[in-house]
């Protein structure tokens, strides 16, 4: 919900809008907005800074699916449907970024780098530090997506943050769950990736005629994506355990399909 008031700033007077957030009611997305407007108005007039609220950032999407209390699908700015999770630990990792040693490319040469990141990976989810965990290991597009199965603290906790640099995760990805608070993975295509043009999802305020531009553009989007998987399961440790949330993920990621990646 977005509220505009006056928000003082030195001698002057201006318009400043917030947003509030409600699961409940949209009377309690209006307190919430205004509650943000005054401690914004509070830290202009007294320089008083609060590191831990300055420092998120609100995930203004589209609910599409509650899975549970901590777990919801939604629908990002491009229009793809993203899981964000408080306590399934997701972990990015970009095949790019420079994880693979001299040594490695030394050794084997003739080893595509790809796959050198993932024997990485599941040399590091086999060792003593990780053997016990139910993990997951996923192939996307453009590296690996690995999922912790057991109850995650917030990727803000000291312990989360080494466990992520431990298992290789890109430091884009990191810095996005520290702002956003949460675990975020993509599970449809990135719309260029399928030659789908492009689109700007507005949320939670849309015109009648974005609204009908955008139920044109999913018809779209979901027809060309229906035969192109997210991410693919390439090792699983320990039990497959019956986690409904990533039951969910496996299933509209498209994980046991042969189809490309996307």
């Amino acid at each position: 919900m977005k509220y505009s008031d006056e928000l003082i700033v030195g001698d002057e007077k201006q318009i400043s809008s917030v947003y509030g957030g409600s699961n409940s009611s949209l009377e309690d997305a209006i307190k919430e907005a205004k509650d943000r407007l005054r401690k914004i108005q509070d830290r202009i007039l007294n320089g008083r800074v609060q590191k831990s609220k300055d420092y998120e950032f609100d995930i203004r999407e589209e609910i599409i699916q509650e899975i549970d209390a901590q777990n919801i699908i939604t629908r990002n700015r491009y229009g793809a449907l993203v899981l964000n999770s408080e306590n399934h630990m997701f972990i990015d990792i970009d095949q790019n970024r420079r994880f693979i040693g001299f040594w490695d490319r030394l050794l084997r040469d003739n080893i595509p780098r790809k796959e050198l990141l993932q024997q990485k990976i599941i040399k590091k989810l086999s060792s003593k530090k990780y053997r016990a965990t139910n993990a997951r290991l996923y192939e996307t597009n453009n590296g690996f997506r690995v999922v912790l199965l057991k109850k995650a603290d917030s990727p803000r906790d000291k312990k989360m943050i080494r466990i992520m640099k431990d298992l290789f995760v890109d430091p884009t990805y990191l810095f996005l769950c520290i702002r956003q608070n949460c675990y975020r993975a993509r599970l449809t295509p990135k719309p260029y990736r399928i030659k789908q043009r492009r689109i700007r999802v507005k949320f939670p305020e849309r015109s009648e005629k974005e609204e009908s531009d955008l139920r044109a553009w999913l018809d779209e989007y979901e027809s060309k994506s229906s035969r192109v998987a997210t991410c693919r399961l390439v090792y699983a440790q320990n039990k497959l355990v019956s986690d409904k949330v990533i039951l969910v993920h496996d299933d509209v990621s498209k994980t046991s399909s042969n189809y490309e990646l996307r």
